[in-house]
């Protein structure tokens, strides 16, 4: 992992799963006001992305676990995932990206943010993204001022027995 000025890091995919991955430990946090659940952001990708970063199963999936995923309004119609269908599997539909990412802890996309939505996120959370670190230097410094954990899921292995990750 990499660390930028601001102790914002860019670490690997690998630390993500396993935290989310042992399950009721990963989805809750304790704060002076009480234990409260994990809320994941969604939001639609650019123009030239058709994908989105959840299917319904994946949501289905973060719920069981006790998380609260927020999907932008319209972030999977280009993958063939209606808002209802999100919906169905306990996702919160909310209108604009600000909305989904405002409080959230994990954002999710398939794309590297933009500045706008860096904008919006608050301090420390995590982003789990094709980051494209070696490209754009000025975004990665603007979500390092934000405190921002990037996970850079192009490093993520793709040999088959990495897809059980």
């Amino acid at each position: 992992s990499e660390t930028f000025e601001g102790g914002a890091t860019l670490a690997s995919p690998l630390c993500l799963l396993r935290q989310l991955s042992i399950g009721d430990a990963a989805t809750t946090r304790v704060s002076r006001s009480g234990i409260s659940m994990i809320t994941i952001a969604v939001t639609a990708e650019g123009p030239d992305e058709p994908r989105v970063a959840v299917s319904p199963e994946t949501v289905k999936k973060l719920v069981a676990l006790g998380a609260k995923v927020k999907v932008q309004s319209g972030a999977g119609l280009r993958s063939r995932f209606s808002d209802e269908m999100l919906k169905a599997q306990g996702a919160e539909i909310v209108e604009g990206a600000a909305a989904a990412i405002e409080d959230a802890d994990i954002l999710l996309k398939v794309r590297r943010p933009g500045a706008d939505e860096l904008g919006s996120m608050k301090p420390g959370a995590l982003v789990a993204a094709m980051i494209e670190p070696y490209g754009d230097r000025a975004a990665l410094e603007a979500a390092a001022g934000r405190g921002a954990t990037l996970f850079s899921m192009e490093f993520m292995p793709r040999i088959t027995r990495a897809q059980s990750m």
